[in-house]
């Protein structure tokens, strides 16, 4: 069976965290298999272990890349996916100031994954 974390960086209870709790208490995936660690992606992440798929659900931005890059060198033979729950088309428009910017954020941290999910039709 392979081991997979779900990295977060949000430890408040609710969203992300309340839906990976949700599924984990289920006993949809084995306890052994399977593991939530919350993050604070502006530092470099040690997981602790070996993975064979790592799940990073933490929003993409500039001060956070490094430690998304520290992951897929420390890891790479483990399968990289980036769960996409934040950006949108109407965020950008809303909120991005320099769009050039921001898609080279995203081209670049979306590149370091083996495959990037979005969570809804928006993103």
């Amino acid at each position: 069976m392979k081991r997979v974390i779900h990295l977060i960086d949000d430890p408040r209870p609710g969203g992300i965290q309340s839906l990976l709790s949700d599924m984990s208490e289920s006993g949809y995936w084995s306890a052994n298999c399977w593991a939530i660690k919350t993050v604070d992606p502006r530092l470099p992440i040690c997981l602790g272990a070996r993975y064979d798929v790592i799940v990073v659900h933490f929003s993409m931005a500039w001060r956070k890349l490094l430690a998304l890059m520290l992951i897929r060198l420390k890891h790479p033979s483990s399968q990289l996916i980036i769960v996409e729950h934040h950006y949108t088309r109407s965020f950008e428009r809303q909120h991005v100031t320099h769009r050039a910017r921001f898609k080279a954020l995203l081209l670049l941290a979306y590149s370091l994954a083996d495959r990037v999910v979005a969570v809804s039709e928006a993103q």
